[in-house]
């Protein structure tokens, strides 16, 4: 991806330290997923190196916490759920979960029912409920309530 080795502080390659934790954090990506998610993490490591302040930890491992985060919240936002965790003692896998419409459930009955207006303390709300389930609909002055609600 880049045209030489990127150092920064004590990480003497940061595209192989990238992709290191695009392939430990992320298994299952196709081409575009794993091109996408490493361009991503040479960014941040790059805005990380920028904010970094030398005191009692290497930036290596400082960059590799937060680079381990951000791929996960990456993965988060792709909508691929992870099924997968590795810790030191084992691996932890789990099956997706598989969303099944209403339609699709025979013997399921879906309620289309009225919502019942008096149910809600709001008066905004109970009007738009009326108003949703009356006959003719009723105007509204532009002050948030109905126009008969004014006249007196």
């Amino acid at each position: 991806m880049l045209e030489g080795r990127l150092r920064l502080h004590n990480i003497t390659d940061v595209e192989a330290f990238c992709a290191t934790i695009v392939h430990r954090t992320t298994p299952g990506l196709n081409e575009h997923q794993h091109e996408e998610l490493l361009t991503y993490l040479i960014e941040e490591c790059w805005i990380l190196s920028q904010r970094f302040e030398q005191r009692n930890i290497l930036f290596s491992t400082y960059a590799g916490t937060t680079l381990r985060a951000r791929a996960a919240e990456w993965r988060g936002r792709i909508n691929t759920p992870r099924t997968r965790w590795v810790f030191k003692g084992g691996v932890y896998e789990r099956p997706t979960v598989k969303l099944v419409p209403l339609d699709d459930q025979p013997g399921v009955a879906v309620d289309a029912g009225i919502v019942d207006a008096g149910a809600y303390s709001d008066a905004d709300a109970r009007r738009l409920l009326r108003e949703r389930t009356s006959p003719t609909p009723q105007h509204d002055s532009g002050m948030g309530a109905a126009a008969h609600d004014h006249a007196a």
